[in-house]
């Protein structure tokens, strides 16, 4: 049985991001207009009724569904959740990203109001990881602070539905934040960890990967202990620990001291399997560095991890265009989106049309 159409847009998203999003959906969606934010959380109208085939392009929006209104309790989520015409329906629940520097924590544990609803909503609504072609039922729950201290509505559950398909996330709410490793020398440890989860990327023991932009190391690191073997090019220095992590755990490392713009085939062992990407430019010129150094291992080339930098409104004007030119590279259908640990940047997935 198909949906009915759908009038709203909800989308989570790093609260300093929500200009961000706002533009980039004002820019690609021009059939929404934006309705309401809280922190983390932001909804759209659309003009006309929206299909189910509709997909949100916006790479700052971290998770999207259609949205379906606010609940107080488990009784109303089930009033909403009955007006839609599915068999079955899986229930994940999720806060909104917190602001970086916030201390607020969940006043329930999500497994708490998840199991809450299941008891709820019976037999046909189950708490677990969507598979492909399931419908899931978002709960998006407010604050944690009093319901008296709270703005409007910000007490209240956002509850809105998503159809999960390959290449979402089927976490709540969007990729998992991966804990820093207090051995790393940056948080690229983290964005790499989060890219790798998101889309399940097979990046596997006695593999090599190259790095644009590695120092210190962060990404390395992770590499390493995954058991790849890396080449990092990068002016600046590998911090001595992810050098003498290489050793301890037998995998090579080699660091190129140049800028992307002057590897060449030379350099490079065979083969590279993975490409990564992280460098402080411009967004187009970072994705010029990857054209070049595709063309330089694409024999071999698995797919690719690239970090988008995304200081100013005409960097996030070019987010559909530069997607274009890394769709032409022909490692995959590009995949974008804003991790857990990006500030003002993307994440760029390539993989998946050679192997």
């Amino acid at each position: 049985m198909s949906a009915p159409p759908f009038g709203f847009v909800f989308a989570l998203c790093q609260p300093a991001c929500q200009k961000w999003l706002k533009q980039e959906m004002a820019e690609r969606h021009p059939e929404l207009r934006f309705a309401y934010n809280r922190p983390g959380l932001v909804t759209f109208k659309a003009q006309t009724p929206l299909a189910t085939s509709f997909r949100c392009e916006a790479a700052f929006a971290r998770h999207w569904g259609f949205s379906l209104g606010l609940a107080r309790t488990a009784l109303e989520v089930k009033a909403l959740a009955s007006a839609l015409p599915f068999a079955r329906l899986v229930v994940q629940v999720c806060s909104p990203p917190l602001p970086e520097a916030s201390s607020e924590v969940p006043a329930r544990s999500a497994a708490e109001l998840e199991a809450e609803l299941v008891e709820a909503c019976g037999p046909t609504v189950e708490a677990r990881q969507p598979r492909p072609g399931e419908w899931v039922l978002d709960v998006i729950v407010g604050p944690a602070r009093p319901e008296e201290a709270a703005g409007p509505d910000e007490a209240a559950w956002l509850v809105g539905v998503h159809r999960h398909e390959s290449g979402r996330s089927p976490h709540a709410g969007g990729p998992l934040a991966v804990p820093a490793s207090e051995a790393s020398p940056s948080r690229a440890y983290s964005k790499i960890e989060e890219a790798i989860a998101w889309q399940t990327l097979p990046l596997l023991p006695g593999q090599r990967a190259l790095e644009l932009g590695a120092a210190p190391g962060g990404a390395v690191l992770a590499l390493l202990e995954r058991g790849l073997d890396v080449v990092a090019l990068d002016p600046g220095l590998l911090d001595p620990s992810v050098v003498a992590r290489a050793f301890e755990l037998g995998r090579a490392l080699t660091h190129l001291d140049k800028p992307a713009g002057a590897l060449v085939a030379a350099d490079l062992p065979e083969p590279v399997d993975w490409l990564l990407a992280d460098m402080n430019l411009a967004p187009q010129v970072a994705v010029r560095a990857v054209e070049r150094a595709v063309g330089l291992t694409r024999k071999s080339l698995r797919g690719a991890v690239i970090t988008l930098k995304m200081n100013d409104a005409r960097a996030v004007s070019a987010i559909g265009s530069l997607l274009q030119r890394l769709a032409a590279l022909k490692l995959g259908q590009p995949r974008a989106i804003q991790l857990p640990s990006n500030r003002s940047e993307i994440a760029v997935v390539l993989a998946g049309a050679r192997r």
